[in-house]
């Protein structure tokens, strides 16, 4: 499973933090896919992975390299468990 965030813009030079809070059924792994101005597609290269735990999970990510353009496209990927996943909030921010 997965899903996108709308585009938005950002701020050129500037790291974007994402906080999520999700409860997942099981040990599984999430990945972001951004986009940038020199590559506005979904590839392996663009892309930021953490773990997943049964249970509740707040997880804060960093995306340093994406300083080249001046607005993205988010999409999380939420690995291959099947299950119920809960998205509890998620926030972008500069």
């Amino acid at each position: 499973p997965f899903f996108l965030l709308p585009t938005f813009s950002i701020q050129q030079n500037a790291p974007l933090f994402i906080k999520i809070r999700i409860s997942s059924p099981m040990y599984n792994n999430l990945q972001v896919y951004y986009t940038t101005k020199d590559t506005p597609y979904f590839n392996e290269s663009q892309t930021a992975h953490r773990t997943l735990h049964k249970g509740l999970n707040e997880i804060v990510i960093a995306l340093e390299d994406i300083n080249d353009t001046n607005q993205t496209n988010l999409r999380f990927d939420l690995g291959s468990a099947t299950g119920e996943f809960t998205l509890h909030s998620i926030e972008v921010r500069q």
